[in-house]
């Protein structure tokens, strides 16, 4: 309910106009992408995805301290992941694929931080990874413009990790997707 409140703060605080290309998706788990400029994205995207999407998060930031990890956590219902390449005792995407397989959604920034919101960053292989585990699970690409005049999330058409696709094939298809 909280996050609800956040997320229309943020779309008018942001002005944001919600365009789709495509139309609302189905219920079931699905993975959402965007790219990524600004921490308001996931408030202002929250307000537009289904009530149980999870969005994933960097644990060295939003569990810096206790009320980011309180925000992330008890209010956003993130999934927080371990960015750093010296601990990978925990795999990142244990707590994905328990969300999906939960019948939840994940919403993922896949160039891993933020951008300048004009440029895209080359996405990391995570969303990559995800898709293999979980071949099913539709992909919905979500193009944020950071504008003066207001913020436009763009939902574009739908898509799948195609069969025996190869990781970079898929990581610079979907990346194409959102330019």
């Amino acid at each position: 309910m909280i996050a609800d409140g956040i997320g229309l703060g943020a779309r008018i605080l942001t002005l944001t106009r919600v365009r789709r290309d495509t139309p609302s998706p189905a219920p079931g788990p699905h993975i959402f992408f965007s790219n990524h400029a600004s921490h308001f994205d996931f408030a202002v995207l929250r307000a537009s995805l289904p009530r149980f999407t999870h969005p994933v998060a960097a644990a060295d930031y939003w569990a810096l301290n206790a009320f980011r990890r309180f925000l992330a956590l008890s209010v956003f219902d993130a999934v927080l992941v371990d960015r750093s390449a010296v601990d990978r005792s925990h795999d990142p995407l244990v707590l994905m694929l328990s969300a999906l397989d939960r019948g939840h959604s994940l919403l993922l920034f896949p160039e891993g931080t933020r951008g300048d919101g004009k440029t895209l960053r080359p996405f990391r292989s995570g969303i990559y990874h995800l898709a293999r585990q979980r071949p099913e699970s539709v992909l919905y690409p979500i193009r944020i413009h950071h504008r003066a005049t207001g913020w436009i999330v763009n939902f574009r058409p739908p898509t799948y990790l195609l069969p025996n696709e190869p990781k970079l094939d898929f990581l610079h298809r979907l990346q194409g997707i959102l330019q």
